[in-house]
């Protein structure tokens, strides 16, 4: 939408507006009819509130709602407005190594996709119809990252993704000279690097237990968007030499191919709840391992 926009308006100020406008009529009308978060409920001590929400849940789920949950809800009460920082993080060297390689990982991954994305301005063609196109690879990569990290695993599959992103980068720099056949492996590119970060945002949500899972979103996106100030410097070198970004991207993708090496399997897992719990994430597993949905009972059932 937002290269259909630009292409029909020519001043920026339209187009700012045009693109947040149905955004906020959006936002204004869903805000009514979007229930509170059950959890949130609770942390904010609204048993109440929290309690008519989860019956409405049961029925439409067709299940029985126990009289028993409020009991429930009062115990869990108690253990979800217990605080955590990240310093508890760091006392545990399996979250603090996790939290490492995910925020590294996801730098790379922002600035490959964002490095692709906005390096149309050293590409030939219209700069919208480019956009256009290369956004519509976001669609297939979605859905092959979600196909793929549910069924070939998440190690798995970020591994594999981040290598054909690899792929795609340095074909990118070996056929620049063609403008449709660099928009293709761009694309491509850019597609494997949009199903890399739904996996990778996968493992992160499986690796952090409940009470640091949302601080561990906020901060490893919070350093992936940070890392994106290096894409105007990469992209001025393509002045100079239109070549030399894409082989960036494709060392940085490399690098990130051995970084999701060294993250655990979670594939078929349940969260983990506690600290203790994400502690043993990835201890009876190989270095040298392919771990899918049907051998994943093999390391996790010991």
């Amino acid at each position: 939408m937002m290269s259909l926009v630009a292409y029909i308006c020519s001043d920026w100020k339209t187009f700012i507006y045009g693109c947040h406008l149905p955004s906020i009529i959006f936002i204004l009308y869903y805000s009514r009819i979007l229930p509170e978060s059950p959890r949130w409920l609770l942390s904010k001590s609204r048993i109440s509130e929290c309690e008519k929400y989860l019956k409405r849940i049961s029925e439409t789920n067709g299940r029985t709602y126990s009289e028993a949950t409020r009991e429930y809800l009062l115990q869990a009460q108690k253990e979800e407005t217990q605080s955590y920082s990240l310093k508890t993080v760091m006392r545990s060297f399996t979250l603090a190594k996790h939290l490492f390689l995910t925020s590294l990982i996801l730098s790379i991954i922002f600035i490959i996709y964002s490095g692709i994305l906005l390096n149309i301005h050293n590409m030939e063609g219209n700069k919208a119809v480019t956009f256009l196109i290369l956004m519509i690879f976001d669609i297939p990569g979605e859905v092959f990252g979600s196909f793929a990290a549910q069924y070939a695993g998440r190690r798995t599959s970020s591994v594999v993704i981040m290598g054909a992103t690899c792929i795609s980068c340095i074909l990118a720099a070996i056929f620049a000279r063609d403008p449709w056949v660099l928009l293709v492996f761009c694309g491509l590119s850019k597609m494997f690097a949009s199903s890399a970060a739904l996996v990778v945002y996968m493992q992160i949500g499986e690796l952090f237990p409940t009470p640091l899972r949302t601080s561990a979103y906020g901060v490893t996106g919070m350093i992936g968007a940070a890392a994106v100030i290096w894409i105007p410097p990469l992209i001025a070198m393509g002045d100079t030499n239109a070549l030399l970004p894409y082989y960036i991207l494709f060392g940085m993708s490399l690098f990130g191919l051995l970084l999701c090496t060294f993250l655990p399997e979670t594939v078929g897992q349940p969260l983990p709840q506690t600290i203790n719990e994400a502690d043993l994430i990835g201890r009876n597993q190989p270095y040298f391992s392919i771990i899918h949905k049907w051998n994943a009972h093999k390391y996790f059932d010991k």
